[in-house]
């Protein structure tokens, strides 16, 4: 009975490690031809986006509120892939981007905002976002158009 049992158990051993072979050879065939075939669109997976401009914490001095945005994505941006760079402002999304990395933000008020990015795919889901980044814009007082401590200049 032993004989029998252990044969049993020798067959079966056989048989998982032969399907168990056979799922690594395919798989590895299946990701090399993935990697030859150029119209394969499989997502891609980023490996980091970080928002480059502005820096966190910076102040703006901008009186029409511009602010000037750049985001940094490794790999690149798979816009053939129908992925799109998403910019949010104060957690509201501003812009949706196919093929650039740099957006201006235009009419941004005074004050401090919250900026993030997030690359989506064509359905709209999210496959990385960005670590967020606070800035702050400053603007030129309508109140005081010049400041106190500066005497005025006549003009000639």
């Amino acid at each position: 009975m032993r004989n029998a049992v252990r044969s049993t158990v020798a067959a079966m051993l056989a048989v998982v490690a032969a399907i168990v072979a056979a799922a690594v050879i395919g798989s590895a065939r299946d990701s090399q031809a993935a990697a030859l075939d150029p119209l394969d669109l499989t997502v891609a997976r980023y490996t980091a986006l970080s928002i480059v401009a502005p820096a966190n914490e910076e102040t703006i001095h901008d009186n029409s509120g511009t602010v000037n945005v750049e985001v940094s994505i490794e790999p690149e941006h798979q816009v053939r892939q129908g992925h799109q760079l998403r910019i949010s402002l104060d957690g509201v999304p501003v812009a949706t981007l196919s093929a650039v990395q740099r957006y201006a933000l235009l009419d941004v008020e005074r004050g401090t905002h919250v900026l993030s990015a997030a690359v989506i795919d064509r359905d709209g889901a999210e496959l990385i976002s960005s670590t967020s980044v606070t800035f702050y814009m400053w603007q030129a007082s309508q109140l005081l158009p010049q400041r106190p401590d500066r005497p005025r200049v006549a003009p000639r």
